[in-house]
């Protein structure tokens, strides 16, 4: 087995909170991401997909050198990226880039497209003038717009076209992997399917890896290899897409995904709504964080003992004493 492209182990990272005004009542910190292990190949879309708040998107800043972790490492082509400095980080960043989920607010409305996509390219001292022009325009092909894009500005595209935008600055260093957060959300429903299906070409083409950073589960369906589900911090469950979706374990994931829309009109899925508040980062449950919302007929272990990621099967593994 090759090695991975990227490798996340045992990941941490806390936020310290200001304590009150009295000096009896000190700071605190908050888990934002507890214990995160995955893999990515070149070539394979790895998603992590959850709600709001739970560590989707600070795991993927500590990947992209935005914040430190506190603990663990990430492993970039077999070499922990803690140590990177100098000609080692500068080339880490054009490996590793990045498409946000507002295309308008990640592009400078000053600035015309030729510009904003070959900025890289100019930050990274890479070729002459002609050939970062070159270089734009092959860019902007790639993506389904046409050479006249480069003279014009931001505003003037729909938020599709800024979307393509926004992936041809990020293809232009031609990187090993994107992280893509949220890359479809803002967009409507009409434009997505092609975004989708433009960033699955691109990878075939190149060979680029993903991070996808999703809430939606059929974007995840459709784009991802292998999925990461994500709750309070932690992974609770790893598995193939395919996996996840035929047969979610964790309660958690089987939530979740029953929110998403059927394959075939036929099916019919019964929506879970979970019952009770997401528990407070700050006073997290004893045992299993997910206990106080689950909806399976618990156990003793479920309220005193938080349970670690197990092999269900080949491929799947889920943190919960009832898988």
């Amino acid at each position: 087995m090759s090695e991975p492209l990227l490798k996340v182990v045992n990941l941490e990272k806390r936020f310290a909170l200001r304590g009150g005004r009295k000096a009896a009542q000190p700071a605190s910190e908050v888990k934002a991401v507890s214990d995160v292990s995955f893999e990515i190949g070149a070539g394979e879309t790895f998603s992590l997909i959850g709600e709001s708040g739970c560590g989707k998107s600070t795991t993927a800043k500590m990947i992209l050198r935005l914040i430190d972790p506190d603990g663990g490492a990430i492993w970039f082509d077999g070499e922990d990226i803690a140590g990177f400095e100098g000609s080692k980080l500068t080339h880490y960043r054009r490996s590793v880039q990045a498409v946000f989920q507002d295309p308008y607010s990640s592009l400078s409305p000053r600035m015309r497209i030729g510009s904003a996509v070959g900025e890289p390219l100019v930050v990274h001292g890479v070729g002459s003038r002609n050939d970062i022009r070159d270089r734009v325009r092959q860019s902007l092909e790639q993506v389904g717009l046409r050479a006249d894009a480069m003279e014009r500005y931001p505003h003037e595209f729909s938020g599709g076209q800024r979307q393509r935008i926004a992936l041809a600055r990020a293809l232009v260093l031609d990187p090993k992997l994107i992280v893509l957060d949220e890359p479809v959300s803002a967009l409507d429903v009409s434009v997505r399917a092609q975004i989708m299906n433009l960033m699955k070409d691109l990878q075939q083409k190149t060979g680029v890896a993903y991070l996808l950073i999703a809430h939606g589960p059929d974007t995840v369906r459709y784009m991802s290899h292998r999925v990461g589900v994500m709750y309070l911090g932690r992974l609770v469950e790893l598995a193939e897409v395919d996996q996840l979706f035929a047969r979610p374990s964790h309660p958690y994931s089987q939530a979740l995904l029953s929110a998403a829309l059927p394959t075939h009109p036929s099916q019919h899925r019964n929506e879970i709504v979970l019952s009770g508040e997401l528990p407070s980062p700050l006073n997290m449950p004893q045992g299993c964080p997910f206990h106080t919302r689950c909806f399976r007929d618990r156990v003793e272990a479920c309220f005193s003992t938080r349970p670690e990621l197990r092999t269900i099967v080949p491929g799947q593994s889920a943190a919960c004493h009832l898988a």
